[in-house]
């Protein structure tokens, strides 16, 4: 749910054009953590000539606090990856929707120049 979310919001606040995935798709899930793979998010990025690789990661730090983080990595050379979290209140699905909304409307959105 949550990354439907982080593909559609982007897309639809104007600012980024989500392109399809499927080329990469099935490598990307039989390899490891996007965030944990020396540059494979990029690489796949590249792979799909996009101008950015957007990659996330949820974690529960306790039973009602969440961790929400996106990382928005330009592909231009020396362009410094960004990142952006939100800490939403509440293991259910309506503070996830919560969280990844305001993240990428007050932050993704308003800073990712």
């Amino acid at each position: 749910m949550t990354r439907d979310a982080l593909r559609t919001l982007p897309r639809d606040g104007g600012r980024f054009t989500v392109v399809p995935t499927d080329p990469v798709r099935e490598e990307a899930a039989e390899g490891p953590d996007l965030r944990a793979c020396n540059g494979c998010a990029e690489d796949f990025a590249r792979t799909l000539d996009a101008e950015a690789a957007i990659t996330g990661e949820v974690r529960t730090v306790s039973n009602p606090i969440l961790d929400i983080d996106v990382y928005l990595e330009r592909l231009k050379r020396g362009a410094p990856e960004r990142a952006f979290g939100v800490d939403p209140r509440g293991d259910t699905g309506e503070s996830f929707d919560r969280g990844i909304e305001y993240l990428v409307k007050n932050r993704l959105l308003e800073r990712s120049e």
